[in-house]
């Protein structure tokens, strides 16, 4: 890697970072009204914020949850709804100098998970791989953002086996 950090603007490194499970899905459906949820399995830590569709809702004492958090509307979730860790686990993190450009991103892992794009503190974008296609690659048209931009590669894990050799080890790379 070292011969090609010309192209970077940063980079996770080789080995890339294990990430332990934060996004699973629901067990049952659930109406408008409910405040407890059925997981598939539990991830998650009381006061976590999470997110079931559009809504957001605040975890208790599992399986207690505050619904319509952060002004979105309680709804009905069916069963196998995915359930997330509001804002995913960072993978990689840069703040720009006002100097440096970006053209692409690409993450990737050794099973499939989401992965999101965060620039400041807004979702841009979104993309999801699979078993066939374990890496995501994210062209952007080549930006200088501005001094003090910070640009933020997330990752949300639905597995929770991380007791094999090497865990769920997870890539990104900002190219520049």
């Amino acid at each position: 890697m070292a011969a090609l950090a010309g192209i970077f603007v940063a980079h996770t490194g080789e080995r890339g970072i294990q990430i332990a499970q934060n996004a699973t899905v629901l067990d049952a459906a659930m109406d408008d009204s409910q405040v407890t949820f059925s997981l598939r399995d539990n991830p998650f830590s009381p006061s976590d914020d999470l997110i079931i569709q559009n809504e957001q809702v605040l975890l208790g004492t599992y399986p207690a949850i505050t619904r319509e958090q952060n002004s979105t509307t309680g709804a009905e979730h069916s069963n196998g709804s995915n359930v997330l860790l509001k804002g995913g686990t960072t993978l990689k993190s840069h703040t720009f100098d006002g100097s440096e450009s970006i053209s692409a991103i690409r993450c990737s892992g050794s099973v499939e998970a989401w992965y999101g794009i965060i620039e400041g503190t807004t979702v841009r974008y979104i993309a999801k791989s699979d078993a066939d296609r374990l890496e995501i690659f994210f062209p952007i048209i080549q930006i200088t953002p501005d001094n003090n931009d910070i640009l933020k590669v997330v990752v949300w894990n639905f597995y929770p086996e991380l007791d094999d050799e090497d865990g769920k080890m997870f890539w990104a790379v900002m190219y520049k």
